[in-house]
């Protein structure tokens, strides 16, 4: 997949080559009638190709998630085109499926309407095989800022992962950390995870994998000088079983996911407003249910 110039706008162009590298076919935009830039392609189990990426009219400026569903010969299945509640720029970075054939897409959306700055969250839409929405989930980082989901994968247990960068501060702050959560089938959030870098700078996620629990995530980060980047890898275990303090109640809530616990963890309270307040713990099922 990728983009192409018409003579007036990018127009996404999707391309099938067969075992030896022949054209089978090729397709072009059918949503939008101006800018459209492509961001990532997922290929499920039954050989069905589906796009994300975002996408104008002509004369808008602001982007729409963009969503397309090809079967294997090249047939348009559904499309969709999301705009959010902002009415203003929004870009799909990436698709993931799971074993029931749903596919989860996330990016980043304009979420305040009533504000004139930019305020980006993380934008996240569940569907089912059909492009039916199941469940839209956004994420407002703890600095109230720009929050933008870069890359997602799904596990075989149901458990659909994002990472992206979040502003910790106030809303145009550079300071970025790389913030990363675990929401269930149902788009109940079950875990959070927030990386800091040592240069307390820009922090970045590019790429996500997941193999026997496990999260792997791929980008950069600043250690030293603001000027110089280096590359990172975050590994994250048992990233089903976890603390979740992105959503308490009051500031000395943390919920424990899931009950029973399989396997040892340490729970860190090292982030922890107040603690020398009374805590409690809420045991909390798979489902997250009380």
């Amino acid at each position: 997949s990728g983009k192409f110039w018409n003579g007036n706008y990018n127009d996404y162009t999707l391309v099938k080559y067969n075992f030896n590298g022949v054209q089978q076919w090729v397709k072009s935009n059918t949503l939008f009638f101006g800018d459209n830039n492509p961001s990532q392609c997922y290929l499920d189990n039954s050989e069905n190709i589906i796009m994300v990426g975002k996408g104008t009219t002509i004369g808008n400026t602001d982007y729409d998630y963009f969503t397309v569903k090809y079967d294997a010969a090249g047939n348009l299945l559904w499309s969709k085109i999301v705009n959010g509640a902002a009415n203003g720029n929004d870009e799909a970075k990436a698709i993931c499926g799971d074993s029931a054939g749903n596919y989860y897409v996330t990016g980043f959306s304009d979420v305040d309407p009533n504000s004139a700055q930019i305020n980006y969250d993380y934008f996240t839409i569940a569907y089912n095989s059909n492009g039916d929405t199941l469940w839209t989930r956004n994420y407002n980082g703890s600095g109230n800022g720009n929050d933008k989901a870069t890359a997602i994968a799904a596990d075989g247990a149901g458990n659909i992962i994002v990472t992206g960068e979040s502003e910790n501060g106030s809303l145009g702050n550079s300071n970025l950390n790389i913030v990363t959560l675990n929401y269930s089938s149902l788009g109940s959030l079950l875990l959070y995870a927030n990386y800091n870098g040592t240069g307390n700078a820009t922090d970045s996620p590019n790429a996500i994998s997941l193999k026997n629990g496990n999260v792997f995530i791929c980008g950069e980060t600043y250690s030293g000088a603001i000027s110089q980047k280096d590359i990172l890898v975050l590994k994250y275990d048992n990233f089903n079983v976890g603390i979740n303090s992105s959503e308490p109640t009051h500031e000395a809530t943390i919920k424990l996911y899931p009950i029973p616990v399989l396997t040892d963890f340490q729970v860190d309270l090292s982030d922890v407003k107040n603690r020398s307040k009374k805590m409690t713990f809420v045991l909390i099922n798979p489902l997250g249910e009380e």
